[in-house]
């Protein structure tokens, strides 16, 4: 696909920005299409744009093959969050008695991992369970930490205390004093998301979280920041926190060569930045945005108490367009949209390049949490024992 001819004029569209850049879009038909990009990236380098109608590569069926969970040897009291290894071997955290218990690939139960308290190898919070190459690590965000663990052998091999150097930089000094978030890069360092807003709210008010992201050496100390980025919209709604059905979020995901990719909620666009955090392109869908109004969100998955309180907020005029990214082991980005039917969402896999491999809808009451290995897994409700369970499926391509 190739883009050419950008010229400016100006017209108003119902989200309230000007979208001023038209770009012709030469797609599969004998028609070059014409694209118009939103005013807040016109001016953004690198920007490649696709037609929402493109001609998928592929076309992606899915077949049920395998379950994890609850067996009549293992109770899992909270179901957290869980990642697969390049063995087939699922690691899930249950954040009740903060354990990892693993199952090999077919399902079965291998053993636990860790325990609750705060020496090595146990969790007094199991925040995520991240995969790189041969290791698994644990992160436990109070304390900052993370445990790393052989995939090969199950057994621990270090615990890393993260940021004990944050002094150091003055810039941290109004942000949260845990780590919100954190990536495994090829070398085994880091990058790790602080977050900061202001503590001055009022009820219902909304209010941007800053993040900034930096770069952690294996041994846990901090080297220097790599990006800032407004990370999401929180609401004083009791506690301070996102709304993600409503405001969804910036979402940030890593590569296997350490770039990182961050996707707009309020555009199908994903900017892609170098692992020392330079910009370097970006891709962009122009894709239908639905209006926010109680009706829609009855007939969402959005939680009743959310629901009843949607008079007292502060919402966006639309839903979000992007409600989740994720990478698979190939480099794919898995991207979730908005679409009118409000049972599913429609989801896109692409290249870092933005060309499109697939895309496919699925029920949003199973939603897709990992790829990797040719499957998606899927954190479900069984309808008899009403208990969580993950559910693989095979990805099956013509």
């Amino acid at each position: 696909m190739v883009i050419s001819n950008t010229i400016l004029f100006n017209m108003k569209v119902n989200r309230l920005f000007l979208f001023v850049v038209v770009y012709t879009v030469y797609g599969c038909g004998p028609e070059p299409e014409e694209i118009i990009i939103p005013e807040k990236f016109q001016n953004l380098e690198n920007l490649t744009a696709f037609s929402p109608d493109v001609e998928p590569m592929s076309t992606f069926s899915f077949e049920k093959d395998a379950v994890y969970g609850e067996t009549d040897d293992l109770m899992i009291g909270n179901m957290g969050h869980f990642a697969v290894d390049k063995l087939g071997q699922v690691y899930i955290a249950d954040t009740r008695i903060m354990v990892l218990n693993v199952f090999d690939s077919d399902g079965n139960y291998i053993k636990r991992l860790g325990g609750e308290g705060r020496g090595p190898g146990e969790f007094n919070y199991l925040r995520e369970v991240l995969i790189r190459g041969d290791y698994l690590y644990a992160f436990d965000p109070s304390p900052s930490r993370v445990h790393i663990f052989d995939t090969n052998t199950l057994e621990g091999i270090n615990t890393v205390i993260l940021g004990e150097n944050r002094g150091d930089f003055s810039e941290l000094g109004k942000t949260f004093p845990w780590i919100d978030g954190l990536f495994v890069r090829n070398d085994g360092t880091f990058l790790a998301k602080y977050i900061s807003h202001t503590y001055d709210v009022k009820p219902w008010e909304n209010i941007e979280v800053a993040a900034l992201l930096y770069h952690v050496d294996q041994s846990g100390s901090l080297i220097k920041e790599i990006r800032t980025y407004m990370s999401e919209i929180r609401t004083v709604f009791g506690l301070v926190y996102n709304i993600e059905p409503f405001f969804s979020k910036m979402r940030v995901i890593m590569s296997n060569d350490n770039r990182f990719y961050v996707a707009e909620p309020d555009y199908f666009l994903i900017k892609q930045f170098s692992e020392s955090g330079e910009y370097e392109r970006s891709f962009y869908y122009p894709l239908d945005i639905y209006s926010l109004t109680v009706e829609s969100a009855l007939k969402s998955t959005v939680p009743e108490r959310i629901i009843d309180n949607m008079h007292n907020m502060d919402l966006p005029e639309f839903w979000p367009v992007v409600t989740k990214i994720l990478i698979d082991d190939q480099d794919q980005l898995w991207v979730a949209t908005t679409v009118a039917d409000f049972n599913i969402y429609e989801w896109f896999v692409v290249e870092t390049s933005g060309e499109l491999v697939a895309r496919f809808d699925w029920p949003r009451i199973k939603p897709i949490e990992y790829v990797a290995n040719g499957n998606i897994f899927t954190k479900e409700t069984d309808e008899d024992s009403g208990l969580q369970q993950i559910v693989r499926y095979r990805i099956v391509i013509e």
